[in-house]
């Protein structure tokens, strides 16, 4: 029996397995994809991030693609915009999250990839995990960090649904991109952008430049989010029409996913259970 499972190895799940590896607890970390993979997803976070974690400092090289250093964020009307110097790191999920994880498994945590947790049931001694493949993984303590749909949140309670007001919708697309293209129109600051309720739906759209992709996405809350496909199309042609991307680009990558953005649900503990992420 393990000290503690922990099912979903994304930045949450992966970065709570090596910490507790770390102190010496025997972990086992569950993830339905094989790593590396993508996840929709801007790849923007604090500069600070970095600077914070050693480990990722020392590894950098290997997901870091640049540092985007000025924000320009847009009126609904598109009249206004204003700057505002904050770095922002810019990174491929695809990279950052294979870079976490590797840094789980390197101390410890005995990794369960490409195997989809499907049920649990709770003892009073262990917590009972049973996966595809027929096998079951029993852990005295069960991490939950399986994402926006999470089943560990729904099975036991947490979180058995999210209210379409608390939830936003989104699409992303990392679109390939010559460098030079990128620096001709970003300059070497990456200067990144924010639009607000586009097409007059509550929600945002964003431009994240990388080294070699721009990022583009859009975000409409549930309760407007049949609309989105409508809006992510007339989106990317005004970023066209404005040459912030260019006319041949590749969108056929774009993906959707979903972000809660009304706060943190109220009780995220429960028995044996911690939800993350």
């Amino acid at each position: 029996m393990h000290d503690v499972v922990v099912i979903g190895a994304g930045p949450a799940g992966a970065t709570a397995a090596r910490y507790m590896s770390r102190l010496g607890l025997d972990v086992c970390l569950i993830d339905k994809d094989e790593f590396p993979r993508d996840k929709p997803c801007g790849g923007g976070f604090s500069r600070g991030i970095v600077d914070d974690f050693p480990y990722l400092k020392t590894r950098a090289p290997e997901f870091l693609k640049g540092i985007a250093r000025v924000g320009i964020l847009h009126s609904p009307n598109r009249q206004v915009a204003l700057e505002g110097k904050v770095d922002m790191a810019v990174a491929l999920r695809t990279d950052f999250d294979k870079v976490l994880f590797e840094e789980a498994v390197a101390v410890g945590s005995l990794p369960l990839t490409g195997t989809r947790a499907k049920t649990i049931s709770f003892h009073s001694d262990s917590v009972t995990v049973d996966v595809t493949g027929g096998k079951s993984i029993k852990g005295k303590i069960l991490v939950g960090s399986d994402g926006v749909t999470s089943m560990v949140a729904r099975q036991t309670g947490l979180n058995t649904r999210w209210p379409s007001s608390t939830i936003t919708a989104c699409r992303v697309c990392e679109v390939p991109t010559k460098n030079q293209n990128i620096l001709d129109r970003y300059t070497e600051n990456l200067n990144y952008h924010f639009f607000a309720n586009l097409g007059g739906q509550p929600g945002y759209g964003w431009i994240f430049p990388k080294r070699e992709t721009i990022n583009v996405g859009l975000g409409i809350v549930g309760t407007h989010s049949k609309g989105l496909p409508r809006v992510f199309d007339s989106f990317i042609r005004f970023l066209k029409g404005r040459d912030l991307l260019l006319k041949n680009s590749d969108l056929s990558s774009a993906k959707g996913g979903l972000v809660p953005t009304g706060g943190p649900i109220q009780q995220t503990v429960r028995d044996r259970c911690v939800l993350l992420g």
